[in-house]
């Protein structure tokens, strides 16, 4: 198997690669990629670590958590694809960023469980409409953008919960540290 060493050299001979216009566009398509992979999932993941503590002084079972978190995005994505195409991208993607911001802000300001469980659902189809979007959105590039959103998802996943866990032991251990 003969390789070409005029290619395979290019980088060695130019001094260092030096990646071209093309090249620089594709780095930052799959990196936008990766970080909308890594919003849409860490806000899920996000509220799935904190489901206990959204119901923290009721009688309410942690699972109504749960339905209000997978009973949306389970009819957006039973729903949606049949009228998707109509609905510009751009107003897909402030959908995302308004319904994360609208569900979150409800989650963390609203004193009734009712409405927390009412900002778990609009984060819940916010996200799962961005995913659909996004999704759709990989097929205009080159096929290294679905991978890149899909290892941005396990980011996400891996990411909301260490930060949940940080954000909960962070008063512990300000109090521990000051005890010395």
């Amino acid at each position: 198997m003969a390789t070409d060493n005029r290619t395979a050299l290019t980088p060695i001979n130019n001094g260092g690669f030096k990646p071209d216009q093309e090249e620089r566009e594709r780095l930052r398509t799959v990196t936008a990629f990766f970080i909308f992979g890594t919003l849409i999932y860490a806000t899920y993941a996000l509220i799935m670590a904190g489901a206990q503590d959204i119901l923290a002084g009721t009688a309410i079972p942690t699972s109504v958590s749960f339905i209000a978190l997978v009973t949306p995005g389970f009819l957006v994505t039973l729903i949606a694809p049949y009228f998707m195409h109509k609905i510009p991208y751009f107003a897909r993607i402030m959908t995302f960023c308004c319904t994360g911001i609208g569900g979150f802000l409800m989650l963390v300001f609203a004193k009734q469980v009712h409405w927390k469980l009412i900002g778990v659902g609009i984060v819940s189809f916010g996200s799962n409409f961005s995913e659909i979007t996004v999704l759709a959105f990989s097929s205009f590039y080159h096929e290294a953008t679905s991978t890149a959103f899909s290892a941005g998802t396990g980011a996400g996943f891996v990411m909301a919960p260490l930060y949940y866990s940080g954000e909960c032991l962070s008063p512990l251990l300000t109090m521990v540290c000051t005890l010395k």
